[in-house]
């Protein structure tokens, strides 16, 4: 598995994000040789984003763009996938929700991680259905997450 990761310099180690997405990524049984791109910007950037790519004029948390070809090749299963997508965090609006949900960062980094890691997986949520799918699939990669104490330990203080 490799990945690609902008940090911007927020207040988490890049070693306990790779363990984490690593953890995740055998979940959902990514090949190995897969890699990701993962992005942390701010409410600015993200909003940016939304706005460009979803025609969505609102913040949100996360973002995620699938290669469209690695889709196809993941469920067929004839071929090893190389670049799967890239998923972008807006790190602000995670710890926010973390707050709000009076949850962790590294809690609510996981929940998002498992969702952006699923979507780049071609799972969904547009119907009712597909909705339900992905949040049992979720639930089931978080509470395995929890159980086994892969979630993120360390943190830098922020300033």
């Amino acid at each position: 598995m490799f990945f690609d990761i902008n940090n911007s310099s927020y207040p988490f180690k890049l070693a306990d994000v790779k363990k984490l997405i690593i953890k995740i990524c055998q979940s959902i049984n990514f090949y190995k040789n897969s890699r990701i791109s993962i992005a942390f910007v701010d409410n600015r950037t993200i909003k940016k984003l939304n706005r460009s790519y979803r025609k969505k004029n609102k913040q949100t948390t996360i973002l995620s763009f699938a290669e469209k070809d690695a889709r196809a090749d993941f469920f067929k299963k004839k071929e090893r996938v190389k670049y799967l997508g890239e998923i972008i965090i807006s790190y602000p609006a995670l710890a926010k929700q973390a707050i709000v949900k009076k949850s962790t960062i590294k809690k609510e980094l996981g929940i998002l991680l498992t969702h952006g890691l699923l979507h780049l997986a071609g799972y969904d949520h547009q119907s009712k259905r597909q909705a339900t799918r992905m949040e049992r699939l979720e639930n089931g990669i978080i509470k395995k997450i929890e159980k086994n104490k892969y979630a993120i330990s360390k943190f830098k203080k922020s300033s």
